[in-house]
């Protein structure tokens, strides 16, 4: 049973959810950004602190934009190629976790628990971007062996068509593999 990837348009509907943490980030960068210029050029060529401001702001939007867009182009193609799926008595699975990239086959015997979220993870004591971190913590897939070790697959309810992921996870809890309660 392979898993079926979530189509392009259903990657950046989840994306734009994220419009305004995105907003907040890239004018912080800008204005990170602005500043340098701006102190750069008031310092070593202009007297002209205004000048400086609207080149400083201009540069950092144009430094910006395209890093901005190569960041959604990346996230979209890394999430379709997001792979899970059971084949001979195997799970095969690709994917991210964190900035390392994830291909393993292990077999079912040695995998004690698949659960959806991260099943140690507590926000409570986050009182700013709770429903972001929140989102970002539900949407893992964690795997845990037999020997204690675990691994996540990040973002995998982005990546993965949710019925799909859901039939995985009761196959694999037949098959005597721990998940979540609910399932």
């Amino acid at each position: 049973m392979k898993v079926e990837n979530n189509n392009k348009t259903e990657i950046l509907r989840y994306l734009v959810s994220y419009s305004a943490a995105y907003l907040i980030a890239l004018l912080f960068y800008c204005a990170i950004i602005k500043a340098a210029i701006s102190f750069v050029l008031v310092e070593y060529s202009f007297n002209a602190t205004e000048i400086a401001d609207s080149l400083g702001w201009t540069a950092s939007f144009f430094i910006m934009l395209p890093l901005f867009y190569i960041y959604i182009v990346y996230t979209v193609k890394s999430l379709k190629e997001y792979e899970l799926s059971i084949n001979n008595g195997e799970v095969h699975v690709k994917g991210k976790d964190g900035w390392k990239n994830i291909n393993k086959v292990i077999p079912i015997e040695e995998i004690d628990g698949i659960y959806l979220g991260d099943i140690s993870y507590d926000p409570g004591w986050l009182l700013g971007a709770q429903g972001v971190i929140r989102d970002q913590k539900s949407s893992l897939l964690t795997f845990i062996s037999k020997k204690g070790k675990r691994f996540e697959l990040d973002l995998s309810t982005k990546a993965f068509e949710k019925k799909s992921l859901l039939d995985f996870l009761s196959l694999i809890k037949e098959q005597g593999v721990k998940t979540n309660d609910n399932i």
